[in-house]
């Protein structure tokens, strides 16, 4: 007769379970019967916990019936263990292992508060052992008092005379094996990879996930970095024959169609692999293998964002066939890469690394940089007077008063507008603002038949905001005018051509870059790089900087070679300057009813005057309810020529000054045309203190100077 198990619940410690059984064939259905039995009565004593402790419960009754049988058929004893085991489908080896350590020395009690649970387990157990040592060999064996009535004998007696519930102790062994337990689950379902793994190579090049499943030797903790020197020596996957590399070599990458690797330094790691799946394993393996630095990374520049056909135009005009990739969603991070993961070497001649033009590509929208690396280089940091510009598509002025603001003078002004004309000359008297389309202004550039238009090398830096209606999101029913609207975009490159100014800018509706206006801006790019321009692409919100207005805004800025291309550097937002909400632009008015007056002027509470807080068309129309509402905690929505803004304290529509704030345009600036036109102005407007941010940017680079460019030293 002998323990079969017992289990300690970590609430409850005292309760013991004992089953007595003959070793035989049907031992186990026996043990069954009987720990149902008490299964009944132990939910009695320790309620829902004990729900949780059947399936350990179990484990340990079949573990103790098969390590602690006193029954002398070995044979017997051993079909049951292998029956047993062979049913447990719940446990894995591993788990089996564990319960193998589960003697019943060790599965006792842990210490705790209460003495109680120890005294009476102890007291059980010893009572135990007395009614072993007390029956005689020859005697037919009585049937003892099991451990479990025992102790629960011994509980009752301790309840009665303390009045108190049954002691909480705690288990730790079991605990601990049941958290291990639920850990080895939930690592299976883990992917190799996570849960502090290291990164792997899929993780970097995302557009090949099926095909790599190499460790990242960058950031592996490997035992062993061993840089080797010369020619390295290796065979490849399927290969008879060793693989030769060395430094300098060029190489194509198996999975990343289009990219060339210039290969560094060498080196010799043992690199942490993930077990095959379907395969369980406590650690990674380490496997060594040969990783090299990647000195550069190169692609075709028909591979990049302007595509084949318009790669092929740049070519014919700039020779340009490879550009030096220096960011780009598939190149690990580490740069470093596996010589297993190399397809072939290549012998065709590289551009000079000092003299490449460089590709960055970024983001969903796959925004490009084309540039050329001037980092090493020291600049002319020269003194420079104001620098000229000319605006195309100027508009209601909005770029035009930025630039001012940031140092250059917009001297010439472009669009075929007569209201906006009017308003430019109005609040501009010393530019010269030329009503004309955009599409013959590069004629009369090159013909002067006037003085006043610029000439090659007279401008600086040349800023367009061509008509966005075309390309917007809003925009989902098209419109008669869009295909013309859209095409002046690319029409701007003749004025680039023209004027040759050392920087530009552009800016229009995100959409530019998206599947309406993509081909456009492609075009744009191509054109720029055939003129020999650096280019670079950004989106950005007008909040970022200081306006209180969420605009974003596609920016597309260029330099000829030898100038830094200029960069957009946020004001405002998180770990910077408070948006400026609408609130904030709009507080001075909020007491200050619009007039009937013809011009729209009314005095501010603090002294000053405004124009254009009209009364007129501020009423509310019988849609209202639908229209935007502003958010005086927030800044303003995009500001267009047709919406209808609701004023966020007045049952009325915003005025066209309340509207010109939104869009940072001052006080005193003022607007030609009727209501309508100046509605139109504003919305189309380029946001002022964006326009500044910009003109900003550009100043940095003309102030920097031309860059001596490094020569080929090849």
């Amino acid at each position: 007769m002998v323990w079969l198990g017992r289990y300690l619940p970590s609430d409850c410690s005292d309760v013991i379970s004992i089953i007595e059984h003959n070793s035989k064939d049907d031992g186990w259905d026996e043990i069954e019967k009987q720990f149902t039995q008490h299964e009944q009565s132990l939910s009695q004593d320790i309620g829902e916990q004990f729900e949780d402790s059947k399936p350990a419960a179990k484990q340990l009754f079949k573990y103790e019936a098969t390590q602690h049988s006193n029954d002398d058929t070995g044979a017997s004893r051993a079909s049951t263990t292998d029956n047993i085991t062979s049913q447990d489908d719940e446990f894995d080896s591993n788990d089996e292992d564990e319960m193998g350590e589960l003697d019943m020395g060790r599965f006792q009690p842990s210490n705790s508060n209460s003495s109680a649970g120890n005294s009476s387990f102890a007291s059980a157990q010893k009572m135990q052992q007395q009614n072993n040592n007390k029956a005689p060999a020859s005697e037919p064996v009585k049937k003892k008092q099991t451990l479990y009535e025992a102790a629960t004998a011994n509980n009752k007696k301790r309840r009665k005379s303390s009045g108190s519930a049954l002691p909480t102790q705690s288990n730790t062994l079991t605990q601990n094996y049941f958290t291990e337990k639920k850990d080895k689950k939930s690592n299976k379902r883990k992917s190799p990879s996570s849960g502090g793994q290291t990164n792997t190579l899929t993780q970097h090049f995302s557009s090949v996930k099926k095909d790599m499943s190499n460790q990242s030797p960058s950031t592996a903790t490997s035992s062993v970095k061993q840089k080797l020197d010369g020619l390295v020596e290796i065979r490849m996957d399927g290969q008879l024959e060793k693989t030769s590399f060395k430094k300098e070599d060029n190489w194509v990458g198996k999975s990343l169609n289009g990219f060339v690797f210039t290969l560094g330094d060498i080196y010799l790691v043992d690199i942490p692999i993930p077990p095959k799946r379907g395969r369980r394993k406590k650690s990674l393996e380490l496997e060594r293998r040969h990783v090299a630095d990647i000195a550069a990374a190169w692609m075709k520049i028909d591979k990049t964002f302007i595509g084949s056909d318009q790669a092929a135009v740049v070519k014919s005009a700039t020779d340009i066939e490879w550009v030096r990739v220096t960011k780009h969603e598939l190149l690990p991070d580490s740069m470093q890469i596996q010589l297993r993961d190399l397809s072939h070497r290549i012998t065709e001649d590289m551009p000079n690394v000092a003299t490449s033009l460089c590709y960055e590509r970024e983001g969903k929208m796959e925004h490009s940089f084309y540039y050329q690396c001037l980092n090493s280089l020291l600049p002319q940091n020269r003194h420079i007077e104001k620098p000229t510009a000319v605006e195309l598509f100027a508009g209601g002025g909005g770029a035009s008063i930025g630039f001012e603001r940031a140092g250059i003078n917009v001297k010439w002004k472009v669009d075929m507008n007569k209201q906006a004309c009017d308003t430019l000359q109005m609040n501009f008297p010393n530019s010269h603002v030329f009503c004309q389309d955009i599409a013959t202004f590069p004629q009369s550039c090159q013909d002067r038949t006037v003085s006043i238009y610029p000439k090659n090398g007279e401008v600086d830096a040349a800023h367009m905001s061509p008509p966005c209606q075309g390309m917007s999101g809003v925009n989902t029913s098209g419109g008669a005018n869009d295909r013309q609207n859209n095409e002046c975009t690319t029409k701007s490159l003749a004025i680039v051509e023209c004027l040759q100014p050392k920087v530009t800018s552009l800016e229009n509706v995100k959409g530019l870059g998206e599947k309406k206006g993509i081909q456009y801006l492609i075009e744009y790019v191509a054109g720029m790089l055939k003129m020999g321009y650096q280019v670079k692409t950004c989106v950005v919100n007008a909040c970022n900087f200081a306006d209180p207005q969420n605009r974003k805004r596609l920016i597309v800025f260029g330099a000829i070679k030898g100038y830094k291309l200029p960069v957009l550097k946020p004001t405002h937002g998180e770990g910077k300057l408070n948006i400026v909400t609408a609130g904030n632009a709009l507080k001075t008015l909020e007491d200050v009813d619009p007039t009937l007056e013809a011009r729209g002027l009314v005095g501010l509470p603090g002294g000053g005057h405004v124009f254009d807080h009209y009364k007129e068309s501020t009423q509310l129309s019988e849609k209202a309810d639908k229209d935007y509402v502003l958010n005086k905690d927030y800044p303003a929505n995009t500001v267009r020529k047709g919406n209808q803004i609701r004023h966020y304290r007045h049952k009325r529509y915003i005025t066209v000054r309340e509207r010109a704030r939104i869009q940072s345009f001052p006080d005193s600036y003022r607007f030609a045309g009727s209501r309508k036109d100046a509605f139109d102005m504003i919305g189309n407007a380029v946001p002022v203190k964006l326009g500044c941010a910009i003109g900003r940017a550009l100043m940095e680079s003309l102030k920097l100077g031309p860059h001596e460019m490094p020569r080929d030293t090849r």
